[in-house]
């Protein structure tokens, strides 16, 4: 796995106005713009770990973090002179150097007295920011890590030029997509149905974690096809997943709290940070990433309950010969794995159709034909372009979202849920509808398989066609972890998982 860099981000970056800086505004722009570059500079040396908490450690902390520690330190109203008491004479070094670099065109004077003038005027933004927002806006910046993205924003939306551009704006997310969490509401699992999944206590933020990757050294999770599991595994898992439904509601490692979250993200049950717009990844560019994550947590979550660090979910090879049937592991009704609101007609041994729209009657054979012609369509010759594959470009925003779903969420993925959701019920639930899919154990191995396809058609196109786009890649989501910590992590988390 790759490691990327964290950055601590409950609140989207607030969309910057180019037309609020009038003509008369526009002399003294050199001078801002060069605070917003001295801005930088500060995230990109080196400060002692700890500082936040009057220790000093001779760690370094990674790019980024000094920002936090910035805001830390005027939430606290901390003086000033505590701060630049603990700077050490190396980072006005590196300042000096990434100063030059950038050619700033406002002369600072002596270096000592750089921290100062910045943490003053970051003072006097902050102060302003918060005096402007109103109530509903202040709280969506509940931490110190998203007023820094407040104060950030407004540095760089006060240099913009007369197009509204600073050279380095298309390096970031502007449009990315990402909760309120404090925004729950009730959502329409089908037209005719309104559901609330919302958890209790929504209402007050909880503190964040970054997310940060396993340990290298740590073992390695090998995923297996479902078909091919053997006795050991499914007593595994079997116990797992029974002790994970025995849990609590109110505990987020909970079966059903976990289920909830595809209705949660699914059905337009948040709304998007600073839009009143709601927030739904399917049928667009956030399908594989969001759902890759969903069940990497659920696995790690699924791991600890039973005490196994190599625990890896089963997926569902639909794509193959051999497992284009339901697996007989989700058909023993004495296991936890049994559910029934499932189409009794489509059990084993009958083939699964992966275009399924209505019954058919034709052999296994011709069927196996028809599969794996259609699987090289959705994968191959229908996906040699970026967007057919993933889906269409969903941004934030009122105006942002799209509807154009890729190859394989279109078919198999929403085939294949359909076919296994009960006929007997309106929406052919429960894995026929969005808000109640994941109460499924079979939904943890058919999106199992989704992943595994992602990163198949990833490899034989040797990464060329992977999205580079900003929005996409810090569109941000929340998950608990089995440690039950609420983690951050951008969509470009799920390439490295």
């Amino acid at each position: 796995m790759r490691a990327y860099e964290n950055r601590k981000y409950y609140g989207q970056r607030r969309k910057s106005n180019p037309s609020a800086i009038s003509a008369s505004k526009e002399a003294p722009l050199d001078q801002v713009y060069s605070l917003v570059q001295l801005a930088k500079c500060i995230q990109d040396v080196n400060i002692p770990k700890g500082l936040n908490k009057k220790v000093l450690f001779p760690n370094r902390i990674k790019t980024g973090d000094l920002k936090w520690l910035v805001v830390d330190y005027l939430v606290a109203l901390q003086p000033l002179s505590d701060f630049l008491f603990r700077l050490d004479v190396s980072i006005s070094v590196s300042l000096l150097q990434c100063i030059a670099e950038h050619r700033l065109a406002m002369d600072l004077g002596a270096c000592k007295w750089i921290p100062t003038i910045t943490l003053a005027f970051l003072f006097l933004i902050f102060t302003a920011s918060l005096w402007n927002l109103e109530p509903n806006q202040a709280d969506q910046y509940p931490f110190p890590g998203d007023l820094t993205n407040m104060i950030l924003d407004k540095l760089e939306g006060w240099s913009l030029g007369k197009n509204g551009f600073t050279e380095d704006i298309n390096k970031r997310g502007l449009k990315a997509v990402g909760p309120n969490l404090t925004t729950c509401h009730p959502s329409y699992g089908r037209t005719d149905l309104l559901v609330n999944c919302c958890p209790s206590g929504f209402q007050s933020p909880v503190p964040l974690v970054d997310f940060q990757f396993p340990d290298p050294q740590s073992p390695l999770r090998i995923r297996r096809p479902a078909h091919a599991v053997d006795a050991d595994f499914l007593a595994k898992y079997d116990k797992a997943l029974s002790i994970m439904k025995s849990l609590p509601h109110d505990d987020p490692r909970s079966f059903n709290r976990l289920a909830n979250l595809h209705c949660l993200f699914c059905t337009g049950a948040y709304d998007q940070q600073n839009y009143n717009a709601p927030v739904s990844i399917h049928r667009t560019w956030l399908f594989f990433p969001w759902h890759r994550m969903m069940i990497y947590f659920h696995e790690r979550i699924i791991g600890s309950l039973i005490g196994d660090e190599t625990f890896a979910l089963p997926y569902w090879a639909w794509d193959i010969p051999e497992g284009m049937m339901m697996p007989d592991m989700y058909t023993n009704k004495s296991s936890s794995f049994f559910h029934t609101e499932r189409d009794a007609s489509h059990l084993p041994p009958n083939t699964a159709d992966l275009n399924y729209v209505s019954d058919t009657n034709i052999s296994r054979e011709d069927q196996l034909d028809i599969n794996l012609s259609f699987m090289y369509n959705q994968m191959v010759s229908g996906a040699r372009k970026t967007e057919l594959f993933m889906g269409c470009k969903y941004k934030a925003g009122t105006e942002g979202y799209c509807d154009g779903p890729g190859t394989i969420e279109l078919a198999p993925h929403n085939a294949l849920h359909t076919w296994v959701g009960s006929s007997l019920n309106p929406g052919r639930e429960d894995m026929g509808k969005f808000y109640s899919a994941a109460r499924d154990p079979i939904f943890y191995a058919h999106h199992s398989n989704i992943d595994r396809l992602w990163e198949v058609w990833t490899e034989v196109n040797k990464h060329q066609l992977d999205i580079t786009d900003p929005d996409w890649l810090e569109s941000f989501f929340f998950f608990y972890d089995e440690n039950l910590r609420l983690c951050s992590g951008y969509n470009q988390t799920g390439l490295f998982l």
